[in-house]
């Protein structure tokens, strides 16, 4: 009825549409000659606002960040890998604006990272990620269930600068705090340790968001389970009450978080220090060793060992790797793209955990990365591109921990 009633004011309206106008050209048009003062486009005026300012600052750095593609510092040499950047742009922009365009810290709402659609920030096909934008002016009430998973934590980010996360915080994992038999849980995050509280969250002064992981080291990727949700909610200890209408200087704002979120995010490798673990060799692997490095990257896992390679392969080349699964809590090594993208984990084998890799009785593995089946076990699918990226986790590790050792062949003599 009431739709009924609009469509009829806006058919008396003087403003003339097409037949085909949309319900937003309608209700534009009709707004107009309701109210046409309003309009300062009609008036012939220059929208000088803050939202307009923080609008052309969001497009200036879009503009930015597409034009780099095309420079030296991302060395792309074909149009094919420069369109794979603007993709990965635009997944980064759909995660800003899911993540941050309504982020309101006061009530805070778990918002995931990725999915086989959205990929950024070197995703992982066995583990659901989310993230929720908290301030050290609350405390946040975490509660929900491990649902089986391998490994859980939770990773508090600290700002470094306007929007992104330049380091980690505090982080805790499921063997720091108590689950109940049914694999619930209930965590305080908080600036100061309330009395009582089992489960404790250290909010540092400059905590900006907090990350959940949570893997799980199963036959199946679990990114790739559409049914998959994991039980988790977020929640002011404080109730705020109902949050107030935006004002025009706090729409401005959240633009501008998107737009400095999406600028501290998305670079070039040229414009950061590569950590140990980022093989300065194609098709080689530096030698692992667990350490602290990962706390000063922005988004990174505490409890996590890296290693990672660029993969370099002509049409008719095939790349060995040969490892042995350490002690620990999980495992995986994953096929990514330049811009640190899993590749299509739906549809291909571009991943392989301890739970799909073939091995031998001591826990031995030899991989291939190949654009083609070698007609071996555990075949990592590179989609036909001749470069991209190896990326492995090994989480928790005990004891020792087995560099990885590659050799590049001739598909054909694998055959």
């Amino acid at each position: 009825m009431l739709r009924r009633a609009f469509l009829q004011t806006a058919s008396r309206s003087t403003v003339a549409l097409p037949a085909a106008a949309s319900l937003t050209a309608l209700a534009s048009a009709s707004m107009a000659s309701v109210f046409p003062a309003t309009s300062a486009a009609a008036q012939g005026r220059v929208d000088s606002s803050e939202a307009a300012k923080a609008m052309a600052y969001l497009n200036q750095v879009l503009a930015t960040k597409d034009a780099e593609f095309g420079q030296q510092q991302w060395s792309l040499d074909n149009d094919n890998d420069r369109a794979e950047g603007r993709l990965m742009l635009l997944n980064t922009l759909a995660h800003a604006m899911e993540a941050w365009l309504h982020a309101d810290p006061a009530r805070p709402v778990f918002k995931r990272w990725h999915t086989p659609e959205k990929k950024l920030l070197g995703d992982n096909p066995d583990s659901i990620y989310y993230d929720a934008a908290v301030s050290a002016d609350h405390s946040y009430r975490i509660r929900g269930n491990i649902d089986g998973a391998t490994y859980t934590s939770f990773t508090v980010e600290v700002a470094r600068g306007e929007a992104a996360s330049g380091k980690l915080g505090a982080v805790i994992n499921d063997r720091e705090f108590d689950i109940a038999d049914d694999g619930s849980f209930e965590i305080i995050a908080s600036v100061k340790k309330p009395k009582g509280a089992a489960n404790w969250l250290p909010l540092a002064e400059n905590a900006i968001s907090i990350t959940t992981r949570h893997y799980y080291e199963t036959v199946d990727n679990v990114s790739a389970d559409r049914l998959k949700h994991i039980p988790i909610l977020i929640e002011n200890i404080n109730d705020p009450g109902p949050a107030p209408r935006l004002s025009e200087d706090d729409i401005a704002g959240r633009i501008m978080r998107v737009a400095h979120w999406l600028n501290a995010t998305v670079f070039a490798p040229s414009h950061m220090r590569s950590p140990h673990w980022v093989s300065r060799v194609k098709n080689e692997f530096a030698p692992l060793k667990v350490d602290d490095s990962n706390q000063s990257i922005g988004y990174a896992a505490k409890d996590n060992t890296y290693a990672m390679t660029w993969f370099d392969l002509a049409p008719d080349e095939a790349l060995i790797i040969r490892g042995r699964w350490p002690k620990c809590r999980f495992a995986n090594v994953v096929l990514q793209n330049m811009f640190m993208q899993t590749l299509d984990y739906i549809g291909r084998n571009i991943s392989l955990n301890r739970a799909q890799a073939v091995t031998d009785d001591d826990g031995n593995f030899e991989m291939i990365v190949a654009h083609q089946n070698p007609g071996r076990d555990n075949w990592l699918d590179t989609e036909g591109r001749r470069h991209g990226v190896i990326f492995c986790r090994f989480q928790l590790v005990e004891g020792d921990l087995q560099s990885l050792d590659t050799e590049l062949v001739k598909l054909s003599s694998l055959a």
